[in-house]
């Protein structure tokens, strides 16, 4: 079951189509560019819902607020 949660974007890695939103827990939490609804930039704020993966928490339904 996944959670609602908001952050900023801190990090993009344009090669390896992913990046790094912290949330407001303070927690990095990685993302894959498949799992953007919108555009978003670094300090960009998001909401977006984790889910436990097999290598831990990734972001997934990112939307730019």
């Amino acid at each position: 079951m996944s959670q609602q949660r908001k952050g900023v974007v801190a990090h993009i890695d344009i090669e390896q189509n992913s990046g790094i939103i912290i949330d407001e827990n303070c927690q990095d939490i990685y993302f894959s560019f498949k799992d953007l609804l919108s555009s978003v930039t670094i300090n960009s704020w998001v909401y977006f819902e984790i889910v436990l993966s097999d290598n831990g928490l990734i972001a997934t339904n990112i939307v730019a607020i």
